[in-house]
């Protein structure tokens, strides 16, 4: 059974409900429940990085299988992989402008393990107790968070200048193992993530990509299946280019695979019956289609004027006869 907690100075206890919660990096958790998988492809050779949460009630053996277009070499990898992506997600996102109410300001907000941590400078009692309850909701914990003894006793806590609360959302499952990572190298002309054979399952899950490719994608790219580009709090896309020392600092395989990517991050959450197609990509032409039309125009241009300059000088030499 899931349970969620929320801590904020003193011990408050709600009921859970499932969370999707909509902070920076809560819907790309390396540490959330469910798959992640690095996905580096560069039109010819694939890397897949991939780990697995396992649910049992007591010790068990389990069979996996993972459906692969060629023969692929195997190694063992390591969750810190994972580690370095999101730190870099971290260190590459927009610059974050909190909007809370006045009286109250968020001055540090992270996921660190399973604890996702927000930290609040209180001026105004009231103004607090109304925004843990819209953070109640922003969270999709169920629960009343006001009673006149909370409010007495944060009035205390503010009386006695205590101004910072921490509000601290602990999510919690039982009986789950993180499976270690483990590396497939193969030969593929497109990049691919098997989706399908997870419908064999049931249940909800929730599914993390970190696609590494040589050109950007788009929703376009990934509209055949149910994945989608995660997003900043603002709405950026989670998208961005990563040089050749930030690829060899995730694994040294992407460092040989590439000298520069973009990564995309994808996502989805929802039932496994739901997933009826895998992740299919196909290299990208590298010109824009918009650069071809222009090379085109360009070419017919030249060609045209080539061809009334000869013209012209044809004429020119007989009126000189």
């Amino acid at each position: 059974m899931r349970k969620i907690f929320l801590l904020v100075a003193i011990m408050l206890f709600v009921s859970p409900v499932s969370a999707d919660r909509g902070f920076v990096l809560d819907n790309v958790s390396v540490y959330g429940p469910g798959q992640r998988a690095i996905v580096a492809w560069n039109g010819s050779e694939e890397i897949l990085i991939l780990s697995t949460d396992l649910w049992a009630a007591e010790n068990t053996r389990i069979l996996e299988f993972i459906p692969l277009p060629s023969y692929p070499i195997v190694e063992k990898a390591n969750f810190s992989s994972f580690e370095v992506i999101q730190d870099l997600i971290l260190e590459k996102a927009p610059p974050r402008k909190e909007r809370a109410p006045l009286g109250i300001e968020i001055v540090f907000h992270e996921k660190l393990g399973l604890h996702d941590i927000t930290v609040i400078k209180v001026n105004d009692v009231q103004e607090f107790i109304t925004w843990m309850q819209g953070f109640l909701t922003k969270m999709q914990l169920e629960g009343n968070i006001y009673s006149p003894k909370l409010e007495s006793v944060l009035k205390k806590y503010f009386e006695n200048n205590m101004k910072y609360f921490v509000c601290d959302v602990i999510e919690i499952k039982q009986f789950v193992m993180t499976s270690e990572p483990i590396l497939y190298d193969f030969k593929t002309d497109f990049l691919y993530y098997p989706l399908i054979v997870s419908s064999l399952a049931s249940g909800e899950t929730e599914i993390v990509l970190f696609a590494l490719t040589p050109y950007k994608l788009t929703d376009l790219d990934i509209n055949t299946t149910k994945l989608s580009i995660a997003k900043y709090y603002d709405g950026t896309p989670m998208m961005f280019k990563l040089n050749k020392t930030e690829l060899n600092n995730i694994h040294p395989a992407l460092g040989r695979l590439f000298d520069s990517a973009w990564l995309t991050v994808l996502n989805y959450k929802g039932p496994v019956e739901n997933l009826d197609n895998d992740l299919i990509l196909k290299l990208k032409f590298p010109f824009d289609p918009k650069m071809i039309v222009f090379i085109v125009m360009l070419l017919l241009a030249v060609i045209i004027v080539t061809y009334l300059f000869s013209i012209f000088i044809l004429l020119s030499k007989k009126r000189k006869k």
